[in-house]
């Protein structure tokens, strides 16, 4: 009889999700599919990098069925050529693409390469003699803020029937390479997209009016592909906009049409998504923001599956296993859209076959990621809670050379994280904190605000690590020099982090001064109070949410002469544009730009405005929300006295998750 394993464990658990399935001709080992992401990974003349194959290989090892590698350029003759994106319009970039392919079938997965042309999608301005295209022209900003460009060039027929050749040609081309299947991208803001848009397409010819002809660009660059004998086998999906949300986009009942006309012109399967969004309303639909829920779009892949008979690919923030498991039960999808949660955690397939759900590090949609195409910036793509993406080379977790004794003080996200990799390293770890549990400081408050409670994910992850790999763990326990020097580690890493910043204004210490850190750690309640915010950032914002939903009302305080939006300007920043701008439609919530505390005193506020005018505000509570101190007492006490000793996290300097997580994560790679 043969014994039970870890793997049948998973896969007997979830046997939905562990089915294998079929794109046309082509055989999936199970329902998970990786979808296209931008990495900004490509060289400058928009080739495959070492980088790319690192970042694929990684999810191809971690199980996933197949990859469809990030939109990829069929033609840069037409519109603007792309800085940081994939290209194949020449067949100098078959051979990157093909050791890119090797590398992903060497762990058993398939890959697909999306095809796009980006259209009025513009990064930067356009070079001199470039100038975006798309089906109508177009003036002003299109969608997204500066995401698109301001002057948009009507495309001829001609130019139409030689991008449909464009991508045919780019279809072949991935064959050449090895490509097991191809998407073209018809969704977001793209060229395609765009001829789908009525608001975008203004055409009177067969390419514009009708749904029928608005689909007919999409539809023959299919039938281009399917006609080629040499790609007669090889499946092509289709990627589109359930529904496109912005005025002038289209209604789920249109992209049912255009699913049966895709369907129709011989696509294999169909990757549902959703259009642009519209970020006055403080939502990007695209891109989920942590307060969504997970399977968000569900009803619109159910919607398009209702419509047609070929395989649907579901996308929109699926993060557990089990949700993953009861959606393809249910007949909503056929297949699953695992994108930032790849991100996060590449094993995340493996895991789930292995039954190890508690070892998933799931993506809290914090939407990090997206940062880097904010404001305009192009940066390689990075996670906040797993410094190893586009790193992986970097942060490949090798056993210790040497087996060391190391001492961490300070039990907060950086700690947890270099102590987790040391030990898994095999170093023998021991973890100090001044609390009654791990990840009591700054990483709890995360969680408590309205909508960001997935970042307890993150504290749950760490702390289910640390107990698994037998680190040694002190709670309530204050280190001083003395204690360091009685344990006489090998390694020291102080990761005491930091506290709240106290002002010197005058009344700041008196009984109504409480910090932001108390109100939302719970030491202090609030409710039905008229309360003072100091400060507007990250923290401020979140407490005055905190605060407003108990029936107070709230006046922010912001020295910045900025509105608090202003701060946070981009498409991507999901969660804080999404609070800021319900802050703003509070009626419970004032925002005062341009002014600081004279003087706090019982019932009152006195503040001052960058002109020198003065007012009194009557308060209850004052609430401070001016940023954090470091904890640097014992680093200090200690220079000198320790052989190795790493200083990180906060008691550095303050900074965002995404750098004490690199910083644990660094320091614990190279002890």
């Amino acid at each position: 009889m043969r014994s039970t394993t870890s793997l049948d464990v998973g896969t007997n658990m979830f046997p939905c999700l562990f089915q294998p399935g079929r794109i046309g001709s082509l055989a999936l080992r199970n329902r998970i599919v990786m979808p296209p992401m931008g990495t900004w990974y490509a060289t400058d003349s928009g080739a495959v990098s070492q980088k790319h194959i690192d970042h694929y290989s990684e999810r191809a090892r971690g199980g996933v069925a197949m990859i469809i590698v990030e939109t990829t350029t069929v033609d840069t003759g037409l519109g603007v050529p792309p800085y940081g994106l994939l290209r194949i319009d020449s067949d100098r970039y078959v051979m990157g693409h093909s050791e890119l392919v090797e590398a992903v079938h060497s762990y058993g997965a398939k890959i697909a390469l999306q095809l796009n042309h980006p259209g009025a999608w513009v990064i930067e301005p356009p070079p001199p003699g470039h100038q975006p295209v798309g089906p109508s022209p177009a003036q002003g900003l299109l969608f997204c803020g500066s995401l698109l460009s301001r002057d948009v060039r009507e495309l001829t027929v001609e130019e139409i029937q030689g991008l449909v050749e464009s991508f045919g040609v780019a279809a072949f081309r991935a064959r050449r390479a090895g490509y097991d299947a191809v998407e073209i991208h018809g969704a977001h803001v793209y060229l395609i997209a765009h001829f789908l848009f009525k608001s975008m397409n203004k055409r009177e010819d067969k390419y514009g009016g009708s749904v029928e002809n608005r689909t007919r660009f999409a539809v023959e660059i299919i039938r281009r592909i399917k006609g080629d004998a040499s790609l007669e086998a090889m499946p092509v999906i289709f990627r589109l906009n359930g529904e496109e949300t912005v005025p002038g986009g289209y209604t789920l009942e249109e992209g049912q049409a255009i699913a049966r006309l895709i369907e129709e012109a011989g696509a294999d399967a169909l990757h549902v998504s959703i259009g642009t969004g519209n970020e006055s309303e403080g939502i990007g639909q695209t891109v989920s923001p942590m307060s969504f829920p997970q399977g968000y779009l569900l009803p619109h892949a159910e919607a398009i599956k209702s419509a047609v008979k070929i395989p649907v690919i579901a996308v929109g923030a699926f993060r557990e296993p089990e949700f993953v498991e009861s959606t393809l039960r249910s007949g909503k999808a056929d297949f699953i859209a695992l994108g930032r949660q790849l991100l996060a955690d590449p094993e995340w397939v493996k895991k789930a076959a292995e039954g190890r759900m508690e070892d998933i590090r799931k993506c809290t949609s914090c939407n990090y990621c997206g940062s880097t195409i904010e404001r305009g910036m192009i940066t390689p793509v990075r996670c906040a809670i797993n410094p190893s993406l586009g790193r992986e080379r970097q942060f490949r977790i090798e056993p210790a050379a040497k087996l060391k004794n190391v001492m961490i003080v300070g039990g907060g996200p950086a700690g947890m994280e270099v102590a987790r990799v040391a030990a898994v390293r095999g170093h023998r770890v021991s973890l100090y904190e001044k609390g009654q549990e791990l990840g009591v400081g700054q990483l709890r408050l995360t969680w408590i605000a309205p909508g960001k409670e997935k970042m307890k994910w993150l504290h749950d992850f760490l702390t289910t690590q640390i107990s698994k790999l037998n680190v040694e763990v002190f709670l309530n326990s204050n280190v001083d020099a003395e204690a360091v020097k009685a344990a006489n580690p090998d390694v020291l890493i102080v990761a005491t982090g930091s506290r709240p910043t106290v002002p010197p204004i005058p009344g700041v210490d008196g009984r109504n001064v409480v910090t932001a850190h108390d109100v939302l750690a719970g030491r202090v309640t609030i409710e039905g109070q008229k309360v003072a915010v100091l400060g507007q950032f990250s923290t401020g914002a979140e407490t005055v949410d905190f605060l407003a939903e108990r029936g107070n009302t709230v006046t922010i305080v912001a020295r910045s002469s900025a509105e608090c939006l202003a701060q946070y300007n981009g498409p991507l920043l999901g969660a804080r544009v999404e609070r800021i701008l319900r802050l703003q439609r509070n009626e419970s919530v004032t925002v005062l730009n341009g002014w600081d505390v004279k003087e706090i005193s019982e019932g009152e506020v006195v503040i001052v405005s960058e002109e020198g005018d003065e007012q009194t505000l009557p308060v209850d509570t004052v609430v401070l929300a001016r940023g954090v101190t470091p904890v640097a007492e014992l680093a200090e006490q200690l220079q000198g006295e320790v052989a190795e000793v790493y200083v990180i996290g906060d008691v550095c300097e303050p900074r965002d998750i995404a750098s004490v997580i690199y910083e644990g994560a660094l320091v614990g790679s190279r002890i």
